[in-house]
């Protein structure tokens, strides 16, 4: 199996900052890292020495509240989910504190969504996707008929949201607190 790669958000990096991630990142990253959009990013990278550091800090954990995130700082930093380098950073420990994000998220990739014994109760090896240039029908075929439950516990239920309001983009999160 292919090594997974794992997207980085600069979050609050300046210029300066985001060149040299991505220098760090093509050369002893060998590929494993990439920086990334804010969207798409699995971990983010937040300098917690600007003067605006902990209102970049609420305005990104009410955007991603399961995120993880790397803080850098001069001054030790304690923040939930998130790990702390301190600066000047050290090449590689920044790249072993990746790589341990990674392989964690690797692992986590791995485990069923769903229990074995509810797969095999309901046959989820029949809920096929269907790519199509057409208006999208239903996108379940083969499905048992029980009135969208199935689907429901399958794939889970959201509705349309603005992808570009992060208020909205914000309730496609699973969130196992919640019913």
């Amino acid at each position: 199996m292919a090594e997974r790669t794992l997207y980085i958000a600069a979050n609050s990096l300046d210029h300066r900052q985001v060149k040299n991630m991505s220098v760090i990142f093509q050369g002893k990253g060998k590929g494993r890292y990439v920086l990334a959009d804010d969207v798409n990013a699995d971990i983010s990278m937040l300098d917690m020495d600007a003067p605006d550091a902990e209102t970049i800090w609420e305005n990104f954990r009410k955007r991603h509240p399961g995120r993880s995130a790397i803080l850098l700082s001069a001054h030790p930093v304690e923040k939930e989910n998130a790990l702390f380098i301190r600066k000047p950073i050290k090449i590689d420990d920044l790249l072993n504190l990746l790589e341990q994000h990674r392989i964690e998220l690797e692992q986590t990739e791995q485990t069923p969504l769903i229990s074995i014994d509810y797969a095999r109760k309901y046959d989820v090896s029949k809920c096929t996707v269907e790519r199509s240039q057409q208006e999208p029908k239903s996108m379940l075929k083969n499905r048992p008929e029980d009135d969208g439950e199935f689907v429901q516990r399958c794939c889970g239920v959201q509705g349309d949201i603005d992808p570009h309001n992060p208020k909205e983009y914000h309730q496609i999160y699973y969130d196992p607190n919640k019913n």
